[in-house]
Formats: structure tokens, sequence, C-alpha cells
């Protein structure tokens, strides 16, 4: 277990130095505080974690899992919706009275009274035309998060902020946080492996079918959660009532689809019934067969055609029989134990150390490497890119690829390169002028190991 944090404390990551000033929650899985970024000033969320730490069999995959979720909705258009990692490191909180380092990550500062909970629940409540543009630009927002092929997996309303926005309609955008044990699509998570593998997030009274079989989640998974919250925001209550706040009557009242109608507090369009259309399409959310449920697109699509006043596109529920709900005295016969699982290849871990003129620093996950961070390495750093070169871990080995949008030229070891190469001890970085060809900004590659 990771030491309590101590306020005043400063941990140095791989973007900056932070200084603790305030514990705001402590989780199940982390401390979640407010500090401020000794390099700007400016106030940033850090979350110190309890789970994962490095001893776990999975934590460098995990390391550079989370980065390249971060990296495929940084580069996407679901990017102004999610509030992504700043910084994600490895320190010791307490140097010279702890032997250990831990897991943190940073994240832009933001008022928590903004979020969905919290506007539903404000007295008086939301006017209905401001619910309905508060789904439509939610449903939007999980639209792009899909197609950049992330699975939010903790959707609630606590985790939907809704921040003011200049030039919108609305005047809010609405904010995804808490997406730092959100999944890829297309590739498993590390961390439900091996001898020390632990499950998906979400919150009970959330949790989609998936979540409670024990299954993966998937967008899928993401749209019966999307059904819950349209249901509080357009129908105001939840779906499933008073069984939300008790695990086990909510996961037999999900499992048996036993969901109250939702009925829209308000109209849609100029046509009658279509109000109730889309409620039914809602309901459709929380069908048991994952292929049965709308995506986010096509919840968007429809919410913004019937209010419109255009008739409903997408045809009537599926009224198949659902399958019996066994009884709740019943108690399935416990599976057999499955082999244990092999032990997992320890794959020796190393972190790239960069040093120059000016000092040095390690890089321990995947990230784009750019002018910020160089600065504490080379005084030539003004010299290059935001984003100047890109540095990746897989199996044990160090790989750097250029990054396109750089000023100049990457070097390693005096030639110009182009395509992804491998790291070695005592390699060369450089950059080259543009036109001048003159070389800038050297720096000496040393792999240090860190298990």
């Amino acid at each position: 277990m990771p030491p309590r944090p101590k306020i005043g404390s400063e941990v140095r990551g791989q973007r900056g130095r932070y200084r603790l000033e305030q514990e705001i929650a402590d989780g199940n899985m982390s401390w979640a505080l407010r500090a401020v970024d000794l390099n700007t000033g400016n106030n940033v969320f850090l979350k110190y974690y309890k789970s994962p730490t490095p001893t776990v069999s999975w934590y460098p995959a995990y390391l550079d899992y989370v980065a390249e979720l971060n990296r495929k909705l940084d580069e996407s258009a679901a990017a102004q919706y999610c509030v992504l990692a700043q910084d994600l490191f490895t320190a010791n909180p307490r140097p010279g009275k702890c032997s250990c380092e831990f897991f943190y990550s940073v994240y832009e500062y933001i008022d928590s009274g903004y979020d969905l909970r919290k506007l539903m629940d404000a007295p008086g409540g939301i006017p209905w035309e401001k619910r309905k543009s508060m789904a439509k630009v939610f449903l939007a927002a999980m639209k792009k998060v899909h197609e950049a092929g992330v699975v939010h997996c903790d959707l609630k309303p606590e985790n939907v902020q809704m921040l003011p926005r200049e030039g919108t309609r609305l005047g809010l955008i609405p904010r995804m946080i808490d997406m730092d044990f959100s999944i890829l699509a297309a590739k498993q998570a590390p961390w439900t492996t091996g001898a020390d593998k632990q499950g998906y997030t979400g919150t009970p009274g959330y949790f989609s079918p998936e979540h409670l079989q024990g299954k993966t989640p998937t967008t899928s998974s993401d749209a019966f959660t999307v059904g819950l919250i349209l249901g509080e925001l357009l129908g105001g209550r939840h779906p499933f009532g008073s069984n939300a706040g008790d695990p086990d009557l909510y996961k037999q009242s999900v499992l048996a689809s036993r969901f109250s109608p939702v009925r829209l507090m308000g109209t849609l369009g100029d046509k009658e019934g279509n109000a109730e259309s889309f409620a039914k399409l809602i309901e459709r959310c929380f069908s048991l067969q994952a292929s049965q449920r709308p995506s986010c697109a096509q919840l968007h699509k429809e919410l913004l055609a019937l209010d419109k006043g255009a008739a409903s596109t997408m045809g009537a529920p599926d009224s198949s029989p659902l399958p019996p709900m066994p009884a709740p005295q019943e108690k399935p016969k416990p599976a057999p134990k499955p082999a244990p699982a092999p032990e997992p290849r320890r794959v020796p871990r190393t972190v790239v150390c960069l040093t120059g003129d000016a000092g040095s620093h390690d890089v321990g996950i995947s990230m784009d490497v750019g002018r910020a961070l160089l600065a504490e390495v080379s005084k030539d750093a003004r010299f290059a890119g935001r984003k100047q070169f890109h540095l990746a871990r897989r199996e044990g080995t160090w790989y750097i690829s250029p990054c396109p949008d750089a000023l100049n030229p990457t070097a390693l070891n005096g030639l110009a390169f182009s395509e992804e190469t491998p790291l070695q001890d005592g390699d060369e970085i450089h950059l080259v002028g543009k036109s001048s060809g003159v070389k800038a900004m050297s720096i000496t590659v040393s792999l240090k190991p860190c298990d």
C-alpha cells in the first residue's frame, strides 16, 4: 500500500514538478488531489494510485496501454470532449523515507460543480429545452469517443462534466472524466490477464450486463449506460428506480430486463408520438443482447431528427420473448475452477535517460517528446517543435520515430530518419536545421533498468 499523500510535498513527473495542495477524495483505486504545476503555477488534478503499483506483472503494459489510449483520443475529434492525461509517471512519494515508486497521472483541473449529476439535482432542475440540448451534445461526444475506438467503461452523470464554452448554442460542452481505466475497443486491457489480474471498472447502478456477467465491455456496453443517463436527463428518473441503489437487486433487474418504462418530460418536434418513439429507443439500450442496442451515433441522429419533426427511422423495438429469470433463491452451481494461468513472462523494464548540456530526464512510458520536456535537457530546445519525436516501448525494446510536424528534422547518430528505429544505449539524438543543415541539441541516450 502506498503511503498516504503528504500535503506540501512535491513529485517530479515526465513533464513537470507538482506540489500537492489539497486532498479531494480518497477512493478505492487512488487518491485525488489538487496540485500546483511548479513550471506554470497552474492548478492541476493529480491522481496518486493505490492500484496499479509497479509490483503487478501488467504494470509496464498498463503504462503503454493508457498512453496509447490517450494518444488515440488526443488525435481524434473526441479530444475536445475528454479530459486527457497531461502527464503519466512513476515517482517516489517520499524520497529518503520510502523505498518504492508509485504511479501518478495529471489532468486539467476542473471545478466539479458542473457535473451532470449536480446540474440535474440543482434546485429548480433544468428546463426541458436545455435538457434536450444537453442530451444532444452528450450523445455527440460519446459518438466521437466510440469513433476513436475507445470504450469509456465507467459512465455515470458524475463523470460527465458540462463546462462553459463560448460560441456554442448551448453554452456548455461535455467533458468525460475518469478515463484512466477506459479500454481500447480493439485491444485487450493488460490488467485483465495474468496471475494478478483485476476486472473492468464501473459503478454500481450503472453497470452494463457485460460488467455484471464478467464479460469484456464494448461500445454497446457504454450505450447501455448512456440509456440510463438519458432516462435520468430526459425522463427525470433512473430506469431501474430504487433497485439501482442495491447491487443485488440491480443485477437481478438488469439481467431480467425489469425496468420502468421511460417517459420523456417534454415533447420532441411537432409530431405527436415523437417523444414516445425516442423513449422506446432509449429502452432498447437495455436489451441483454448487445447487438440489439442502438449505438450512440444512432441515438444522436434519431434525437436530432425527431426534434426537427421527422418521423422515427429506427423501426419498432425487438419484441422477442426474454429468457426466463432464475428464481432469486436458486443459486447457480459453481463452475469448475479453471487451470491456473501460466506465470506471465516478465520483460526487464528500462527507462530512457536523455542527457544534454542542461541536465537529464528519464522517460518511462511511451510518449511524444517536445520542446517543453527537452528544455530540461538541452539549451537548444528552442529549436525543437511542440512534438519533436516519439518514444515507444514494446516487449522491452525502446523505439524512436520522428513527429511529422516538427520544425526541424530529428537525427539519430548524425543521420536523419523517417521510420521507427530501435534505440540503443549510447545513441545520440540531434536536431538538423531544416534549411541550414546545422546540427543542434546534442542529447545522449542511456537505457537504465528500473525493475
